[in-house]
Formats: C-alpha cells, sequence, structure tokens
C-alpha cells in the first residue's frame, strides 16, 4: 500500500514542522525543542531518528546537515531547514513548512479515500487534529473488508 507510506511521511513531516514551529517560538534552545519534537512524533523510527538530532546538534553540526544525513525526512523539508538555519529565519521557516506538509497531508488523504482498493474493500481514511498547535495529526485507518 504505497498511498499509506506516503502519507505517514507526510503525517511525520507535519508532525515534525508544526512541533518544532511551535516549540522556537516559544524560545526554546533548539537541542530542547527537537528533544520535544521527537516526543510527539507519532512514527517509533522517526520519532527515533529525530531524538539522535541533538546530540549531532551539540556535536556542532547543524540541524539541516543532520536531518539530511538521517535520512528520515522528505528532502524538500531538509533543504528548507536548511535555508531557515543559513538565513537566522529558522522558526517562520518552519511554519512556512509547516503549513506546506499540512495542506500535502490533506490532498494525500482525500486522494486516498477517492480511490477504492479492490482488494482490501473500502478504506476509509480520516485525520483526527489535536487541539493544540504543533502536534500535527493522528492518522486512522480502518478497513473494511467487503464480503
Amino acid at each position: 500500500l504505497p498511498v499509506l507510506g506516503n502519507i505517514n511521511e507526510l503525517n511525520s513531516a507535519s508532525q515534525f514542522a508544526n512541533s518544532m514551529a511551535t516549540m522556537l517560538s516559544a524560545g526554546l534552545p533548539l537541542t530542547r525543542a527537537i528533544s520535544i519534537t521527537a516526543k510527539v512524533i507519532d512514527n517509533y523510527f522517526v520519532s527515533q531518528e529525530i531524538g539522535k538530532l541533538s546530540g549531532r546538534l551539540e556535536e556542532g553540526y547543524g540541524l539541516g546537515t543532520s536531518l539530511r544525513d538521517s535520512a528520515c525526512m522528505p528532502d524538500i523539508l531538509t533543504d528548507m531547514v536548511a535555508v531557515g538555519e543559513e538565513t537566522g529565519e529558522l522558526q517562520s521557516t518552519m511554519e512556512t513548512v509547516a503549513s506546506y506538509y499540512d495542506n500535502e497531508l490533506e490532498q494525500a488523504i482525500n486522494a486516498a479515500t477517492r480511490a477504492r482498493p479492490q482488494r482490501c474493500g473500502k478504506a476509509d481514511l480520516f485525520r483526527k487534529r489535536r487541539k493544540r498547535r504543533g502536534a500535527g495529526g493522528i492518522l486512522y485507518l480502518r478497513l473494511r473488508i467487503q464480503q
């Protein structure tokens, strides 16, 4: 189910960007913002990879370089983070990236709900938004097998 992989990647990117934008706007240091962000990402693998970034930042690597090396986020996000870091506008860049990935995720979910898998029956995908900003969203998948 490649569609679900894409939705999962977009969901993780959205959660990362929203959480980082919120943490940076609150004035948290980058390493602390990364540690907190790693805890709110739903995908276990991505969460673990993001958690490792704190050590890389403390070693002197930039966030963009560290994200690129971890290969857990889409290239567009890592490139935008690197640009935001270089220009000193990481917070506003994260807000822009968050908005982009929120829209991409919404479009991917809408496209997936229009497509009806023939083998599995109906796939109902929907997104439950958390009330607080920066937490991204939780993706639920419910398959009903048609008999």
